[in-house]
């Protein structure tokens, strides 16, 4: 597996049929489900268990999820969720990621953040946030503010949305730091 990090705290998942939505693959909401499973699990493996959170009077709460949907999955697919906490400030936060990989392929499915700045993507471009933050002001203003932000999974030759193939739709984003973060 090509984990973003090393050494995840990892948590296996076979697809049902209840994680289906009416388009025939894995509904959005499944892998928030799946990620928070993970989360919990993990705590555990740390040593703080849902009880001990209740004892001690206080537990870590998600206040944010940011999910990209890569690869669509299916019924009976085996899926693995990494999580790692990646920053923590040795008080009351800390920043956890997550990656969810399909076990027979190793194909990346969900992982977080649309757009980071001043950073290398994945094709090797480096894009200086200003340059950023006017395009995706641009979209905003083309694309999201008229509900219109629909995307395909895998990078498709065409520029154009086959309705067909749409499978997701970004709501809002924002800039957090350097890390531009949508509402899909």
């Amino acid at each position: 597996m090509n984990w973003d990090y090393p050494n995840p705290f990892t948590w296996r998942v076979s697809v049902e049929s209840s994680a289906i939505d009416a388009l025939g693959h894995v509904n959005n909401k499944a892998y928030l489900e799946w990620i928070m499973e993970a989360a919990w699990a993990h705590s555990g493996e740390l040593g703080l268990r849902i009880d001990d959170y209740t004892r001690l009077g206080f537990a870590f709460v998600a206040r944010r999820h940011e999910l990209n949907y890569l690869a669509p999955t299916f019924l009976h697919d085996r899926l693995i969720v990494g999580t790692w906490i990646v920053t923590n400030d040795g008080k009351f936060r800390s920043r956890r990621e997550y990656q969810i990989m399909r076990e027979n392929d190793g194909k990346l499915i969900v992982k977080g953040i649309l757009q980071r700045a001043n950073s290398e993507n994945q094709n090797g471009r480096i894009y200086p946030k200003e340059i950023l933050v006017r395009e995706a002001k641009k979209y905003h203003d083309t694309f999201i503010k008229e509900r219109r932000a629909m995307g395909e999974l895998d990078h498709p030759e065409s520029a154009v949305v086959n309705l067909a193939n749409v499978s997701h739709n970004i709501r809002d984003m924002a800039w957090k730091d350097d890390d531009l973060v949508g509402t899909v």
